[in-house]
């Protein structure tokens, strides 16, 4: 989703304050213009600007071109010195309970992630069921779609009757950082 970054610059000038002119904000990848860039005022050597990065906007590393207009008392200048840094969003993975009967086959679990950067639409969530910290079966990798993944985890024959922990791990992307819940059973 869109999110917004507050960037700031500092106008000098050796004749006095400078409280007049624009400064323009733009992001760039390379020459390529992230989003729409920002103009504002200039006041008391400072300009200030809500900076809308569309939804969608990769991790790395982009530019953050600052460029004062100038006016007729003083010059422009341009800084294209500093860096955005994006990096993955934080998740959270609930895991949902599960029953199974003796002699069943299989049982369905399911997990839900979430993200304060908007809906988790990518990566994978492995399922694990332990007796303790040995596996049970064997694990079960599915995709994520709209922050959701269930999957058909096959029993081994004769598993017999217990409470067993669901170990749920989204594996995480480049986007979005991995995380875990084994706290269901």
């Amino acid at each position: 989703s869109a999110q917004t970054v507050a960037l700031r610059a500092t106008v000098t000038s050796a004749v006095g304050i400078v409280s007049e002119g624009l400064e323009t904000f733009t992001i760039l990848s390379g020459n390529t213009v992230i989003g729409t860039p920002v103009s504002v005022n200039v006041t008391a050597g400072a300009a200030g600007a809500s900076y809308v990065l569309p939804g969608g906007t990769t991790t790395g590393s982009y530019t953050i071109k600052a460029v004062y207009d100038g006016t007729a008392d003083y010059g422009g200048a341009i800084d294209s010195s500093q860096t955005l840094t994006v990096t993955a969003a934080t998740t959270v993975t609930a895991a949902e309970g599960a029953t199974a009967t003796f002699g069943d086959a299989s049982v369905t679990l399911s997990a839900t992630t979430t993200s304060p950067a908007g809906s988790v639409n990518q990566g994978t969530e492995t399922f694990t069921i332990l007796n303790g910290t040995t596996p049970v079966g064997t694990a079960v990798t599915v995709n994520v779609a709209t922050g959701s993944a269930s999957a058909s985890y096959t029993l081994p024959a004769g598993t017999p009757p217990d409470t067993y922990a669901i170990h749920a791990v989204y594996n995480g992307t480049v986007n979005f950082i991995g995380s875990t819940d084994a706290s269901q059973t």
